[in-house]
């Protein structure tokens, strides 16, 4: 029997695209995420770091991996753009091809020297991320996935969670709360508190979405993204089982945000905890 979604829909039909012939795309993702990830940590713990607005910083690993990873792209795939955190867009929007790279989720952290941070360069053809990786270099996980072929952590195959009440379950979450705070949404970081079983914030969206899609956690709430930062990590996530949507439940399309993302069974709680549909009441 085909699992339903919680809109209705079997995963089949939910995930349906034109599948291609993509070895090399794959290929190509896994050596600049690894590369990239090689440039960040023998920098961990001694690199130059300046500001870049308020609570945000820029690393001299972010543009050291950034520039390894547009190397092999461009080496790879001349014709091909590319949309970096800290090089902005090399080539045209309407390439038919666009990698979407992050070389450090979690600047943040490894400006701290917490040893939770990533290096994630995914592909978008026509607008569907059809392959993409993510290397955690500190903890030597590699994550990779393409469209229809599933999702793998160091080569073994990943599944997101099968725990089905909200409650039960481990959410992650945003780590910027100070922007939370002045845009007055710590409502519904109350409301998903109170709805779930726990709230853990890593400090990195890579980590947030991976570890739902390889099971340890059961969903994720990001209300601050752009595509570079999630764009391979939503593709595993899906490949894995799990989804990925905005607020109102529409599918995720490589735009600017907040999204949910889970593993399909706590799916519907989730977006109603977030979006302050359904609070419960705390009692100690």
């Amino acid at each position: 029997m085909r699992r339903k979604s919680w809109k209705g829909k079997t995963e089949k039909q939910a995930n349906k695209v034109r599948l291609i012939n993509m070895p090399d795309f794959l290929k190509v993702a896994k050596e600049a995420a690894l590369a990239g990830a090689k440039e960040t940590k023998s920098r961990f713990g001694k690199a130059e770091i300046r500001s870049k607005g308020h609570n945000d910083f820029v690393t001299s690993a972010d543009l050291a991996s950034e520039k390894k990873i547009r190397e092999i792209i461009l080496r790879n795939f001349p014709d091909h753009a590319i949309a970096g955190e800290e090089g902005g867009l090399v080539g045209s929007a309407d390439a038919e091809c666009i990698w979407y790279v992050d070389p450090l989720d979690g600047t943040n952290n490894f400006a701290f020297d917490i040893p939770l941070y990533g290096t994630s360069v995914g592909l978008a053809r026509k607008g569907n991320a059809i392959a993409g990786a993510v290397c955690m270099p500190e903890h030597e996980s590699l994550y990779w996935a393409e469209k229809g072929k599933g999702a793998f952590l160091n080569g073994k195959k990943i599944q997101v969670s099968k725990r089905n009440k909200l409650a039960d379950s481990c959410i992650m979450l945003d780590s910027s709360y100070h922007k939370l705070s002045a845009d007055g949404k710590m409502g519904q970081i109350e409301s998903l508190a109170l709805s779930s079983f726990k709230l853990l914030n890593l400090g990195a969206a890579v980590y947030n979405i991976l570890w739902v899609a390889d099971g340890r956690a059961d969903g994720v709430v990001e209300f601050y993204v752009h595509p570079h930062d999630i764009a391979a990590a939503a593709l595993i996530l899906e490949e894995a089982g799990g989804v990925m949507t905005k607020f109102d439940g529409k599918p995720w399309k490589l735009v600017q945000g907040p999204v949910a993302g889970s593993n399909w069974l706590v799916h519907k709680e989730l977006l109603d905890a977030a979006n302050c549909r359904k609070k419960k009441q705390l009692f100690i």
